[in-house]
């Protein structure tokens, strides 16, 4: 079997590994179409649990958040012509865009965005239900039927009149990688902080509705303070003294 895997590059590119060598051409090139300041660009790349369609997540010439989806040939080989849009969401600061994207073993996709970048989330977006900032997102792509995706019958907040059906879990600020144990459905959130605290949160069991606690606290410590009493505690976080920000990853 050829060992397949994808890179993505922030200025657009994805490339391919081959048994260890690296492809010279680019699969995808989305360089013009990407913006690349502070933390937009080219995020990241997935493939679906078939092997049919490989995904990216970007910021487009506006810096609004982008999902796309392209068919895969045998090979791992993307068609560039028929890409297909399955998400977007508007963005009005080219911070915390979020970034993480994967698969669970039943298709599901997982995508972070983080709260828009306004200092401090004054407008509180993190903790609000009815848009997609500030949360962790969770549909099932269909990118080859009339509808780009589904939302999974058991997302918490179906049927809600103020909450978006696709949020899957909230309060996050720039959630930039996660994970997702293929064994017991733990989801794992890296939360990147801004004045104080960086945090690693354990979502057990692929249980959506947790509350991560953005904009009222930052890792263990109170940033504007009050809120729901329910709040998912991090099972780790640090102070910024070490001059690190938490990235994440498997």
């Amino acid at each position: 079997a050829v060992a397949l895997v994808y890179v993505s590059q922030q200025r657009g590119a994805i490339r391919a590994i081959r048994d260890g060598h690296l492809n010279e051409q680019p699969l995808i090139d989305l360089n013009g179409r990407v913006t690349t300041l502070f933390d937009q660009g080219l995020l990241a790349v997935a493939v679906d649990p078939t092997g049919s369609h490989l995904y990216a997540y970007f910021t487009d010439e506006q810096g609004d958040s982008t999902l796309v989806a392209w068919p895969l040939d045998e090979r791992g080989r993307p068609d560039a012509a028929s890409e297909r849009l399955i998400l977007h969401q508007a963005q009005d600061d080219v911070y915390h865009n979020g970034g993480g994207l994967q698969f669970d073993r039943e298709g599901d996709l997982y995508l972070t965005l983080g709260d828009g970048g306004l200092l401090g989330d004054w407008r509180n977006r993190a903790q609000h239900l009815d848009i997609l900032l500030g949360k962790i997102l969770r549909i099932h792509p269909t990118p080859d039927e009339a509808r780009a995706y589904e939302v999974p019958d058991d997302n918490p907040w179906i049927g809600f009149s103020d909450a978006a059906p696709e949020v899957w879990a909230l309060g996050t600020r720039n959630p930039y990688r996660i994970d997702v144990d293929p064994d017991t459905g733990d989801v794992w959130v890296a939360d990147v902080g801004l004045r104080c605290a960086e945090e690693v949160t354990r979502i057990a069991g692929g249980r959506g509705g947790a509350n991560l606690g953005w904009h009222h606290r930052e890792g263990g410590l109170a940033f504007v303070g009050g809120g729901p009493p329910d709040l998912l505690d991090p099972v780790y976080w640090y102070p910024h003294d070490p001059g690190c920000a938490v990235i994440g990853g498997a």
